[in-house]
């Protein structure tokens, strides 16, 4: 006879007392053994919540989800039945990936300690300039036999020098002529000038290194336009914030066809990853002064990389630009989504997230089930 999980223990004493005085002797061990395994069952659940609610406050303090080698040799270690079918499929798997690439399993799977990174060889590419080093005149001759020694090689070594970035001002001269028989005849005079070289904005005085600069700082390297106006003038100029503000603004406007190819070429592409970030937007009419906006970033093919800003979290944003998706879509369970997916009416196949499926093997493995060492340990 079983009892619900939930039985109180007057409940249960009431029913087993009716059972005794019936002479009904082995279902009242049946329900308390029923019993008991339901209280067991509780608390299993409840040392779960536990722990996971301990184990989210210690992420949130900066812990993570990596598993090591060692805690999955311990989980093997609770149970030998387990352990002896942990092996079994790994020389399994191992066998498995062997026959694809040459690696096993364990190859996978980095023990034991790290090796001492090597240095890399500095870029061939950059700058070079050799300085000699020689030795003092009376250093030349052998101390042996006093004779003069001769140049046979040079030892190397190299050091990686930074040189400040500086600041120029580029002057045009345009060359501009005029025909001095007419200037003598009294006609009108007949001038000719050499056009000025193209400038990336119109009457404006940054040249397109220097616009360049002033977009990687900000949208590359996240660096505020007033520290930049600020590193600017400890080399020596001085500019309005709101001009580098324009610069920036019209820069952006200037890549705008180039930001378009490259969404194009990344919503085509053979796979597509989309995530969003909650960004803060300065905006004085709110409360606060600012207010939470999105920024979706869309990966196609580990390549191209495009970015839309919604002001909000509504599905209406996502399938504005996503709604002509066709083919693989990886991304999170964002409801928001859905109705992209070829189920839904879409055009996108949906292809779920091993990161955010990996979490609730960590939460098993966090609440002492064993059969999570197995996924945790393939993914």
């Amino acid at each position: 006879m079983a009892a619900p999980s939930n039985e109180s223990l007057e409940t249960v004493r009431s029913a087993a007392s009716d059972l005794m005085d019936q002479g009904r002797t082995q279902d009242v061990f049946d329900l308390l053994m029923s019993a008991v395994a339901a209280l067991h069952k509780d608390t299993d659940r409840l040392a779960a919540e536990l722990a996971e609610l301990l184990q989210g406050r210690g992420r949130a303090r900066g812990g993570s989800e990596k598993l090591s080698p060692d805690q999955l040799k311990l989980f093997a270690e609770q149970s030998e039945e387990a352990a002896a079918e942990l092996a079994a499929e790994d020389e399994a798997l191992d066998a498995l990936l062997q026959d694809d690439d040459g690696e096993s399993l364990e190859d996978l799977i980095p023990d034991g300690p790290k090796r001492r990174p090597r240095r890399r060889k500095l870029p061939e590419q950059l700058p070079r300039e050799v300085c000699e080093h020689d030795l003092a005149d009376e250093e030349k001759p052998c101390p042996a036999c006093g004779a003069q020694r001769k140049l046979v090689g040079h030892d190397i070594s190299e050091i990686l020098d930074f040189v400040p970035a500086q600041f120029r001002v580029v002057e045009n001269r345009m060359a501009k002529y005029s025909c001095l028989d007419c200037c003598h005849a009294e006609r009108p005079s007949q001038f000719a000038t050499a056009p000025a070289p193209p400038r990336p904005l119109d009457g404006g005085i940054p040249s397109s290194a220097l616009l360049s600069e002033v977009l990687i700082r900000k949208y590359l390297e996240h660096m505020p336009i007033h520290r930049l106006v600020q590193s600017w003038q400890q080399l020596g100029v001085d500019l309005p914030r709101s001009t580098v503000y324009g610069w920036a603004l019209r820069g952006a406007v200037l890549l705008q066809p180039v930001a378009r190819r490259i969404r194009e070429i990344a919503l085509q592409s053979h796979l597509l990853q989309v995530d969003d970030t909650g960004v803060a937007v300065l905006d004085r009419s709110v409360e606060g002064g600012s207010k939470r906006g999105h920024l979706w970033s869309c990966l196609g093919d580990s390549r191209w990389a495009a970015y839309q800003y919604t002001p909000d979290w509504k599905a209406e944003g996502p399938e504005a630009f996503l709604g002509g998706r066709i083919g693989w879509m990886q991304a999170d369970a964002y409801a928001g989504f859905d109705r992209l997916y070829e189920p839904a009416g879409g055009t996108a196949i949906e292809v779920a997230c091993w990161a955010h499926a990996r979490r609730y093997f960590v939460k098993a493995k966090d609440a002492g089930d064993v059969r999570a060492a197995r996924p945790l340990k393939l993914i």
